[in-house]
């Protein structure tokens, strides 16, 4: 709070002050703390927290001495506050953190995003020797935020994860030096030998488990999927260098599969479990949440304003509406085809994605949409929509929508 500080300080202080002789609102001054305070990049929780906190009988005391320089007072408050809103790892209660977010960041930004915030709200994971943890949680943090429209960071057991607890897991034995780690590679997935396992143990024989469910996650420079662990793996060490052959599932199909990319060891194990790579693959891209399912996206084709229920009705109808419109639209699109040479539209829905098929919705003369993508690719799909029919993205009388 620098230099157009001083109006905010002086607001502040007015703020706290009428807020102490009952002459605003708490609602009231959270909006206006928004507005000075937002670079702490709190959420509506928090802020209203703040207000609460101003009538504590040691700040009104604070408050009441000219001398005290109250925007000082605030900031303290403030970020006190911001340093006691964490998650534990450990805890099996799900609970997640707000935030605010620019929606319209790409992919990668949004997953660095995510990234920092799980970091900074989710302390005590451990990322030496080849572990790790955060990548996966902001990751599924990010996924879950596009499906259910609530922005934040989710704990381990809101996603669906527990931190192992097995003393023969190879997360334990590495944790604590009695087995080192010395590299993990992915190798596609939905393969016995997507992930490549070396480990070496200093010491004598030992018994390691690799988990069913184990998460193995990207580095965080890199842009491919996680893997999960389908099989279990259970040998005993003796001494020396190790080769394992570990067979591993893609955790999310919109990112390009790991081809030799190092990979670093989680603690988390999914709970759910997963028999198969199409189950994981539903349980991954889930329908959008009850929060969700009654919030309204607004959208304007050709000059007329629709609602629809979620974003996937949303997409579906926009598609349903231009092939009504344009009888070569749906040819035209399945013809553009993605990495990979798949489209997201199909004649046969069998051309489609193996874990897109149960999940795609006929949208007339016998096509297929697609309808497990992110909100990225969801947007990317609906510009060359209306390339493809010759209309506007982006204004009212062409296509105007917001994700």
């Amino acid at each position: 709070m620098a230099e157009d500080g001083d109006q905010g300080q002086n607001g502040i202080r007015i703020a706290i002050l009428a807020l102490l002789k009952k002459e605003v609102r708490k609602e009231d001054l959270v909006v206006f703390l928004e507005s000075v305070v937002d670079d702490l990049d709190l959420d509506d929780k928090t802020l209203f927290a703040i207000g609460e906190s101003l009538t504590a009988k040691a700040f009104a005391t604070a408050a009441r001495n000219p001398q005290i320089d109250h925007a000082e007072k605030l900031c303290d408050i403030v970020s006190d506050i911001a340093q006691k809103r964490t998650m534990s790892p450990k805890d099996d209660r799900p609970a997640h953190i707000l935030f605010s977010m620019d929606r319209d960041v790409d992919g990668s930004e949004a997953k660095h995003q995510f990234l920092q915030r799980a970091r900074r709200l989710i302390p005590g994971i451990d990322e030496h020797g080849g572990l790790g943890g955060y990548v996966c949680l902001a990751d599924m943090s990010h996924c879950k935020s596009e499906q259910t429209d609530v922005w934040a960071v989710y704990n381990p057991a809101a996603l669906g994860l527990a931190f192992t607890v097995n003393k023969a897991s190879l997360y334990e034995h590495v944790l604590f030096g009695r087995v080192r780690l010395e590299r993990v590679e992915g190798h596609g997935y939905d393969a016995p030998d997507s992930l490549r396992v070396c480990v070496s143990n200093p010491g004598s024989r030992i018994l390691v488990r690799i988990e069913r469910g184990t998460v193995f996650e990207r580095r965080s420079t890199d842009d491919i999927q996680n893997l999960l662990v389908r099989d279990e793996v259970v040998v005993e060490l003796d001494s020396g260098t190790h080769e394992l052959a570990v067979f591993g599932m893609c955790m999310d199909q919109n990112a390009s599969p790991p081809s030799g990319q190092s990979m670093s060891l989680t603690p988390w194990i999914l709970r759910p479990k997963m028999d198969n790579q199409q189950a994981l693959w539903r349980f991954m891209v889930q329908e959008e949440g009850e929060s969700a399912a009654e919030a309204k996206h607004e959208y304007e084709l050709l000059g007329e304003s629709y609602k629809a229920k979620n974003q996937k009705d949303a997409f579906v109808s926009i598609f349903k509406e231009l092939s009504d419109r344009d009888d070569d639209f749906l040819e035209k699109m399945s013809e553009l085809s993605e990495y990979g040479g798949t489209s997201v539209v199909a004649r046969d829905r069998t051309d489609l994605p193996d874990g897109a098929q149960e999940t795609a919705v006929e949208i007339g003369d016998g096509y297929w949409l697609q309808t497990k993508l992110d909100k990225e690719r969801k947007l990317r799909k609906l510009k060359e929509a209306c390339e493809v029919v010759g209309i506007v993205f982006g204004e009212a009388n062409g296509l105007r929508i917001e994700f």
